[in-house]
């Protein structure tokens, strides 16, 4: 992903607009570009702490956006490792059908 694209992206990720593919792509270039990862922490604490301030709350918004990359991450892995078992079953599925059908056709013609 290029910084641009990235740019474009950051809004989405912090209004959590953002799923799948271009999330995963956003946070991996966002951990790897310093440039976009200020931008996106700028934009990120301006939205924030202005909410929070008409609202007179307390806020630790450094530790929150932390917190939300933490876990967009975490969610990320986890879903790729259901990636990995949803096409596992859908190999095996296939091998067992292929087999089934290769049984059903020699037993056929054996008889």
């Amino acid at each position: 992903m290029k910084c641009q694209e990235a740019e474009q992206l950051i809004k989405n990720f912090i209004n959590d607009d953002l799923t799948g593919e271009p999330l995963a792509n956003f946070v991996r270039h966002i951990d790897h570009c310093h440039s976009c990862y200020e931008e996106m922490e700028t934009s990120y604490l301006l939205k924030e702490a202005l909410s929070r301030l008409e609202n007179g709350e307390t806020f630790d918004l450094h530790g929150e956006l932390t917190n939300k990359l933490t876990n967009m991450r975490e969610c990320l892995e986890i879903h790729k490792v259901l990636t990995v078992i949803r096409r596992t079953i859908s190999i095996i599925a296939a091998i067992l059908l292929v087999m089934s059908v290769l049984y059903l056709l020699f037993t056929f013609y054996l008889l």
